[in-house]
């Protein structure tokens, strides 16, 4: 008998086993999905029909193929009529229409920009994962629903939150915690490499060339105690400004942006080193905490990982982006420990930038590192920098294989050659989303995948060694 009860016991817990990945479904068959995607992107539609494959019978699910030419107005209509739970967004311009709505909690998936829709807290959780305490300096006016909201979010991410209403944000708490958060949306970071004091003197770094970082300079001295000195990097060398800031002996530097943080960086060991970026405002809170999806953007540390298998020397490589774009990313490079590669941001803040800037990277510096910025990920750019990496000699990685394909040395990218991995990680999310449609978006990271070009990298007299390229995915130019 005892026998028995254990075969009956084993077999329900084998046929049970599958659907544990998917209890809450169970619990939950009448709950509705929506898959929305832009129509004519072969990527979307088969990533769409793999997610309603998946979960076909567990969840009451429709898919709403969107027009680009009517901007989503034919879809409103039709989406608030199924009153879905959950809507999955697959590319950019599903979720713009998506979100507008805000009839649901929404997934996101194949975009590259996830993470600059977030709210601030989550924003530093990305960047700083260790980050406990913050401060956040707010309007005298910010009424107590709002200020209560604030709270709340910050308690949600585990962070120990104060908040200052005088206004304006002294030495003192830039200094008490890992990071202040201003009411017009600026996050100033710590970056941790600092606690040494300088003569007392209050420093800002930026760029007053890029018109993005023009913006947040203001957006942080109307929040700031007055800075004794603004550094234009516009008008600096690399030279001068390690004069000018060995000289000045600043207490505390705050870099506006990701490219002043890199040329500020090496003042870590001597004061207080911060980084200041956009994010959401206050008055955009309704929307905070609500947005899930997969990050296209794979961990920059697990990119120069892979990279650092195919060289052994110290390499300097520029990343070109627009600030608007990719300004998190780059900043999580900097924040990365890169083995021994060097990632040089340079912001093009916009499209009559790029082929300056692009042919300093190649003059400049050993390399080049493309990533799906819009700016600098556009047809002719890319012909561009595929024919002079070669010409050159100059090692070109890139985010997407078809650069790869096309000529560049090595492109560590979250595609594949199916949608398996992606569909997992975008189930795994409507799973969590229906269980506690209330709680913090959480942002999964989407795997890694390699590709390389064996040609190219014979021309640049690279060795690929075979624990490489056992895990490439793609091997271009064999023959």
């Amino acid at each position: 008998m005892q026998r028995v009860t254990i075969v009956v016991v084993t077999v329900l817990a084998i046929i049970l086993v599958p659907l544990g990945g998917a209890s809450s479904f169970a619990r939950a068959g009448d709950k509705r999905l929506a898959i929305v995607y832009l129509g004519q992107i072969k990527p979307y539609q088969s990533l769409s029909d793999e997610i309603a494959d998946n979960l076909r019978g567990r969840l009451d699910i429709q898919i709403f193929e969107l027009d680009r030419k009517s901007g989503g107005r034919e879809l409103a209509g039709r989406l608030k009529s199924f009153a879905p739970d959950v809507v999955v967004c697959i590319g950019g311009k599903a979720y713009e229409v998506c979100s507008r709505l805000d009839i649901a909690p929404v997934i996101l998936a194949y975009n590259t920009e996830l993470i600059n829709e977030q709210d601030p807290f989550c924003i530093l959780r990305y960047l700083q994962p260790a980050a406990k305490k913050v401060v956040a300096v707010v309007d005298r006016n910010l009424d107590r629903q709002r200020r209560g909201l604030l709270t709340a979010l910050a308690k949600r991410y585990g962070l120990s939150l104060s908040i200052n209403k005088t206004g304006f944000c002294s030495q003192d708490e830039l200094l008490r915690g890992d990071a202040v958060f201003l009411s017009g949306g600026v996050l100033i970071i710590n970056s941790g490499r600092n606690r040494a004091s300088g003569n007392g003197s209050f420093v800002v770094v930026t760029d007053r060339s890029c018109s993005t970082y023009r913006q947040l300079e203001q957006q942080c001295l109307s929040g700031l105690a007055k800075a004794d000195e603004i550094i234009d990097l516009g008008n600096c060398t690399e030279s001068m400004l390690r004069a000018k800031l060995q000289k000045t002996k600043p207490a505390v530097i705050i870099c506006i942006g990701a490219g002043a943080y890199q040329r500020c960086r090496f003042m870590g060991d001597k004061c207080t080193v911060l980084v200041a970026l956009r994010t959401k405002s206050i008055d955009d809170m309704g929307h905070w905490g609500r947005l899930s999806g997969v990050n296209m953007f794979i961990e920059p540390a697990e990119q120069t990982r892979i990279l650092s298998l195919l060289v052994d020397k110290p390499l300097r490589l520029a990343l070109p982006y627009n600030p608007e774009n990719t300004e998190l990313f780059v900043l999580k490079s900097l924040l990365s420990i890169n083995n021994g590669i060097e990632l040089v941001p340079l912001p093009a803040c916009g499209a009559k930038e790029v082929g300056r800037i692009l042919e300093k990277a190649l003059r400049e510096y050993d390399g080049v590192w493309v990533i799906p910025d819009r700016t600098v990920s556009v047809g002719p750019v890319r012909k561009m920098l595929l024919k002079e990496s070669l010409r050159r000699k100059k090692l070109l990685v890139s985010m997407m294989h078809p650069y790869s394909k096309a000529g560049a040395a090595l492109a560590v990218s979250s595609t594949a050659k199916d949608n398996s991995a992606l569909c997992d990680k975008v189930v795994e999310l409507i799973k969590a989303v229906l269980n506690r449609p209330t709680a913090a978006g959480r942002i999964v990271s989407s795997p890694v995948y390699i590709s390389l070009n064996i040609r190219t990298l014979e021309k640049l007299n690279y060795k690929v060694p075979e624990s490489l390229l056992g895990r490439a995915e793609y091997v271009f130019g064999k023959d």
